[in-house]
């Protein structure tokens, strides 16, 4: 099973299944070429998947024009990152894994060109993530941690990839804790005390 079907899965048998996944499908750093709404028709998935094709067949032709450009690389994997999502809305598991899989390449190729860009870094940890790619997944993770410690998104993400692809659920809650004391705004700090205690309490129960 892929790794977008386990957390779909796991999302029919527990409530902050749903939002952690809810969460970090949003919760990257990836800007996103058109809006995507949850759900929604068929139709206005379909219209979505075919403005994403249409800007990635154009950024291919400008990159191939630039091929040391960045940005046009880095909005690239934000486009195939939007279809994954796409996908994955439709029920796709394993089409969205390899648009993921995509956006991976095109965050590595633009990392080759800005190799600490941040932003980038952790995207493509996500999206490793998202592919089933675990090893990039972490290594893109501790590596963004390292750049900086409090990194909101890298630790709660991180924490994530750890509770969901490795079934590490204390190295989880030591990452939204890290999250929690890089001092979040309200919202977000109400989010992760939360979100920590269900999780010391499932820890506990074991």
């Amino acid at each position: 099973m892929s790794m977008m079907g386990k957390i779909r899965k796991a999302r029919h048998s527990s409530r902050w299944a749903m939002i952690i996944l809810a969460l970090i499908l949003c919760i990257s750093l990836v800007v996103p070429f058109v809006s995507l709404p949850s759900g929604g028709e068929p139709s206005q998935q379909q219209d979505m998947e075919d403005v994403l094709r249409t800007r990635i067949d154009s950024l291919k032709t400008d990159i191939q024009a630039n091929p040391e450009n960045a940005d046009l690389i880095i909005q690239l994997g934000n486009a195939y990152y939007d279809l994954g999502r796409v996908w994955y809305g439709k029920g796709f598991d394993q089409a969205a894994a390899s648009q993921f899989a995509e956006a991976v390449k095109s965050y590595q190729r633009a990392l080759a060109v800005v190799p600490d860009n941040l932003d980038v870094i952790v995207n493509m940890a996500t999206a490793a993530f998202f592919a089933n790619d675990k090893d990039t997944a972490k290594r893109a993770y501790e590596k963004a941690i390292a750049l900086d410690p409090k990194h909101l998104i890298a630790r709660y993400n991180y924490g994530v990839f750890l509770l969901e692809a490795m079934g590490d659920s204390k190295g989880a809650i030591e990452q939204w804790e890290a999250a929690l004391a890089a001092q979040p705004d309200a919202e977000a700090a109400q989010g992760l005390k939360e979100l920590i205690a269900a999780y010391r309490e499932k820890e506990g129960n074991k």
